[in-house]
């Protein structure tokens, strides 16, 4: 027996996805079916809409990893979920075990997919991809937790200095910068800086967080050699991350999680590193849902503005591709799709 449902597929690089109606089988053994409330647009899946994440041998296939939704059927021996259940999807994946490979079929043709897709109505999720959504915490912002708020509240709470009056630079004011931003705010960090080339984006998060300490920039030709002792870096910007090294002092340290092409290579002068700076990645912010959620809902909760700073705006399945149009515009700082 198979359900059938809609979704957004990506056939073509740098061509819109195709609205289509595909079919799946019930879940196996160690697969959770979702209907999904909503799903945010990630960096991510602009990057893999442009052709820029080697992934032409998946053609077709699906797209989107943080959702949310509510469980419709569970594969046999799942015992931590039921039917009913309140959830959020996200590629961030816990200690359970992995599920078998996930297809779909559009009229006899097979649509690849990873272990976790949201721009489908439904969808068949690894396990360990799918985590019980928090009290109190509704699908729309729910959605947000398979990756802005994990990476963004995870740089902050599990990468930089737990001194407060360190001198901080969160560069760049997406999805994930903002959620750093946010994180650092609520946890009371004195010494604040934000690097962002939208005066609109900034004049957005403004009229939310309204801390007179926070000081904007919107050019790096302003910020002040080796100064900072910890920064953020989100633009995704090749150019800017080589150049944040001499944004700090010696024995300062750039984390960043940004989305650059794979063909490109950031440039380090090594005398840079010999000083003591220190430049690392963060995947994901380097969270574990099973001991952080608590945490990163506590900054959620706090942050009562937070739909509006992020989510002025939700799209239908159909309006998918205009959602994409307006995030690389920079006209939104997540677009969020409702079913």
């Amino acid at each position: 027996m198979s359900i059938k449902f809609k979704a957004a597929v990506l056939e073509k690089f740098n061509k819109k996805l195709n609205i289509v109606e595909l079919a799946t089988r019930y879940p196996e053994k160690d697969q959770i079916l979702v209907k999904l409330k909503y799903s945010g647009i990630c960096k991510s899946q602009i990057m893999e809409i442009d052709g820029k994440r080697n992934n032409k041998k998946w053609l077709p296939h699906m797209l989107g990893h943080e959702g949310s939704g509510v469980i419709t059927q569970i594969g046999k021996n799942i015992n931590d979920f039921k039917i009913g259940d309140k959830v959020f999807l996200s590629w961030i994946k816990n200690n359970k075990k992995d599920c078998s490979a996930i297809k779909y079929i559009k009229n006899n043709q097979i649509i690849n997919a990873g272990k976790v897709t949201t721009f489908n109505s439904f969808a068949l999720v690894s396990r360990n991809r799918v985590y019980h959504l928090p009290k109190n915490i509704d699908y729309k912002t729910g959605a947000l937790l398979g990756c802005a708020f994990p990476t963004g509240f995870g740089m902050i709470l599990k990468s930089i200095s737990k001194q407060k009056k360190i001198k901080l630079l969160i560069i760049g004011l997406g999805g994930i910068g903002l959620s750093s931003l946010i994180a650092a705010n609520n946890l009371g960090y004195k010494n604040i800086h934000v690097l962002e080339k939208s005066k609109k984006k900034i004049e957005h998060v403004k009229k939310y967080i309204k801390n007179n300490n926070i000081k904007y920039y919107f050019s790096n030709k302003v910020i002040t050699k080796e100064y900072y002792d910890n920064i953020i870096e989100t633009s995704g910007n090749i150019n800017i991350l080589s150049k944040s090294l001499n944004f700090i002092h010696n024995k300062g340290k750039i984390v960043f999680a940004s989305h650059p092409d794979t063909k490109l290579k950031i440039k380090i002068n090594p005398h840079e590193l010999i000083k003591g700076k220190k430049i690392i990645g963060s995947w994901g912010g380097n969270i574990k849902f099973e001991k952080d959620i608590d945490q990163i809902t506590k900054i959620i909760k706090k942050s009562k503005f937070i739909n509006k700073l992020f989510l002025d705006k939700v799209y239908s399945l159909k309006q998918i591709n205009l959602a994409i149009t307006d995030f690389r515009k920079g006209n939104i700082v997540r677009p969020l799709i409702k079913f």
